[in-house]
């Protein structure tokens, strides 16, 4: 988790790396949470 200041700009990249990274973290996983 982390903190996105409100008075800059957001971080568009670095939001789809982190997305990408989760969609494919969790591919093969079959519960909602990782364990």
């Amino acid at each position: 988790m982390f903190l996105l200041p409100w008075d800059k700009p957001v971080p568009y990249d670095l939001l789809q790396e982190i997305i990408e990274f989760n969609i494919a973290d969790k591919k093969e996983v079959t519960t909602f949470w990782r364990k």
